[in-house]
């Protein structure tokens, strides 16, 4: 509905109401800047984007809420940096994962999504995502070099509030073990908040749930979460928190699984100071 070869800056006291029907709301193949204002960007497109930013995307105030209803949609989505200092986000997606055909694996919602680094530095963010193998907030990405597994994208956050609730189960629901008891289908899995490469929470107060069944997980890492400040609080089905490896050098945390792990993590470290 709204797109530009260059940036796109939204300023002011005014509001804007976008209805995305086919592919996105509002798209820049430069970067997204807002300001102020009231935006409400509603996609409803199969692999829709509410909003899209090729560059970036950034938000230092004003209020952005979106909504996508078509399976695979995105609220807020990044081929590269997302950055948050301000403003209040509410991100909604109710569509489910869907096979893709070109990646053989899954494609699923996430009401805000980064494919490198991911900066929340401010600001109080609202995520719900109801559909199968649906996530909150989600960062980075894996690539394949020289044979082996990289993973790219660091999510960073600090001095912020953030609420993030998944309902959706796993897709397929149930897990097909070979002979040797190996998983080796494709499949998606609830997140709240995931980053492929390495998680760093310094401060600000995080609240995850996720309720939808087996391998609903709260907060994951493919590499290490690093927790040096603020309030964490997650409540899962599956694992309240995932990851190679944790530090703990401050904050207050508290994990709740119901019917797995609390910590499902290689090592932990935690410094008493």
């Amino acid at each position: 509905c709204i797109f530009a070869e260059g940036k796109i800056c939204i300023s002011g006291e005014g509001q804007l109401f976008v209805n995305g029907n086919k592919k996105c709301g509002i798209a820049s193949d430069d970067y997204l800047h807002l300001l102020g204002g009231f935006v409400h960007v509603n996609a409803h497109a199969q692999k829709g984007k509410a909003v899209y930013g090729k560059d970036n995307i950034i938000i230092g105030g004003g209020v952005l809420r979106t909504y996508t209803d078509g399976d695979a949609g995105k609220g807020l989505s990044s081929d590269s940096l997302l950055t948050v200092t301000g403003g209040l986000i509410k991100a909604i997606t109710t569509g489910n994962a869907i096979w893709d055909d070109a990646e053989q694996d899954y494609s699923s919602c996430c009401a805000i999504k980064s494919n490198w680094d991911m900066n929340i530095l401010g600001g109080k963010i609202y995520c719900l995502s109801t559909g199968s193998g649906g996530k909150g907030i989600s960062a980075g990405n894996l690539s394949i070099e020289n044979e082996k597994q990289k993973y790219n994208g660091t999510l960073t956050i600090a001095n912020a509030d953030i609420y993030v609730r998944t309902g959706g189960k796993r897709i397929p629901e149930v897990k097909h073990e070979d002979s040797h008891g190996n998983i080796d289908e494709a499949a998606s899995s609830p997140k709240g908040i995931k980053s492929v490469g390495k998680m760093i929470l310094n401060s600000g107060n995080i609240y995850v749930r996720c309720s939808g069944g087996a391998a609903a997980e709260g907060i994951e890492s493919k590499k290490t979460i690093d927790i040096n400040g603020g309030k964490v609080r997650t409540y899962c089905v599956d694992d309240g928190m995932n990851a190679e490896g944790c530090y703990i050098n401050g904050g207050d945390v508290l994990i709740c699984s119901t019917e797995n792990d609390g910590f499902d993590v290689s090592f932990l470290f935690m410094n008493d100071s």
